[in-house]
């Protein structure tokens, strides 16, 4: 059966973690403890959807926004897939599974 799922997401006047990075022009905007606390959040964001069996595909500064108190949002759920967990057995898995990530994820961000 087709499932549909729709997200909706606050406005963030902040925009995106590239849009904080970007304003800061060549000064980097974050304290450490700023810095920790959007990375823990990032990683809560990605536990929340494991636990679900969903992987992301397309964690990168561009799809996380930052609420006005810099609480990070994870966004951009189109190239997520599931089972977030796949067992490769066999070389043209690992090959089909390959192709999967050069078409999902951004290749400056995609893991080796």
């Amino acid at each position: 059966t087709c499932r549909e799922m729709a997200f909706l997401f606050p406005f963030c006047r902040r925009g995106s973690l590239t849009d904080a990075i970007d304003r800061a022009n060549t000064k980097w905007p974050f304290t450490e403890r700023e810095v920790l606390r959007t990375f823990f959040g990032i990683c809560q964001g990605l536990l929340a959807l494991h636990e679900h069996d969903i992987a992301h595909w397309d964690i990168k500064p561009h799809n996380v926004l930052l609420s006005d108190q810099g609480q990070p949002l994870l966004m951009d759920f189109g190239s997520c897939c599931s089972p977030a967990t796949q067992t490769v057995t066999e070389r043209r898995a690992a090959l089909l599974l390959e192709e999967q990530a050069a078409a999902k994820c951004s290749p400056a961000y995609r893991p080796p």
